[in-house]
């Protein structure tokens, strides 16, 4: 009787064991996807978030962006930009700046994640409306790494987005 007892306790040890280690590992991933994704948010002065928008567009020289939007906010694909071999794609990543409130927002997306949400339209949202981007994540990855977009709105915003 005393050894069915102990084969209990054992079993019983083993499962909370195994229950811990399954929820520390949630939390550890939960964080570091936490940490992948988070929008970084800062008040920045303007002539340091001019600086920031320079050295980045600095890396891609001439290039064109792969989306204009035009004055109507209607997006325009450049497609005529066509690469002897396409490299894949890691991330994507997004630098806004608002004057108005002195604020900057950097974030990076993993591909993985956008590959996972769907090959849908992207849609953007900002202060002056929602504008549905008719490019898919397949899209992105056939254009491969470079200058997404490059925007100035009416209100003085900056979006910059580029994939590496």
């Amino acid at each position: 009787m005393a050894k069915k007892q102990s084969w209990g306790l054992i079993i019983l040890g083993v499962v909370i064991f195994a229950v811990v280690v399954l929820v520390g590992a949630v939390g550890i991933g939960g964080y570091v996807i936490y940490r992948q994704f988070a929008i970084h948010s800062a008040v920045t002065e303007p002539a340091t978030a001019e600086q920031e928008l320079s050295k980045t567009l600095a890396r891609f020289g001439s290039e064109k962006p792969y989306i204009e939007l035009r004055d109507d906010d209607e997006p325009v694909i450049n497609r005529d930009k066509e690469r002897a071999e396409t490299r894949s794609i890691q991330a994507l990543h997004v630098f806004v700046w608002n004057p108005r409130d002195r604020k900057s927002f950097t974030m990076e997306l993993p591909m993985w994640m956008l590959r996972f949400m769907g090959n849908k339209p992207i849609t953007m949202s900002g202060s002056d409306a929602d504008v549905r981007l008719h490019i898919t994540v397949n899209d992105l990855e056939h254009h491969g790494p470079g200058l997404i977009m490059n925007h100035t709105s009416r209100h003085g915003e900056r979006i910059v987005v580029w994939a590496e």
